[in-house]
C-alpha cells in the first residue's frame, strides 16, 4: 500500500502478526498506484524475486 494509507498499514500490521503466529512468510511492499515508472517496477520485481528465493531457502 501507500505509505500515507494508514488504513492499509494497520490491516498490514494485523496480517503481518498473524503470519508470523502461525509460521507463514508474507510480502509486503509500498506502492504507488499512479507510479507507473519503470524503475518502481524493476523495485517490485526485485522485491518479489528476492521473497521466492527467500521461500526456495525455507525448509519445508
Amino acid at each position: 500500500g501507500h505509505e500515507g494509507c494508514k488504513h492499509g498499514w494497520g490491516i498490514v500490521g494485523l496480517i503481518r502478526d498473524t503470519c508470523k503466529e502461525i509460521g507463514k512468510p508474507l510480502l509486503v511492499f509500498d506502492a504507488d498506484a499512479f507510479g507507473g515508472s519503470p524503475h518502481v517496477a524493476a523495485g517490485v520485481r526485485r522485491k518479489i524475486e528476492e521473497f521466492f528465493q527467500m521461500l526456495a531457502m525455507t525448509p519445508a
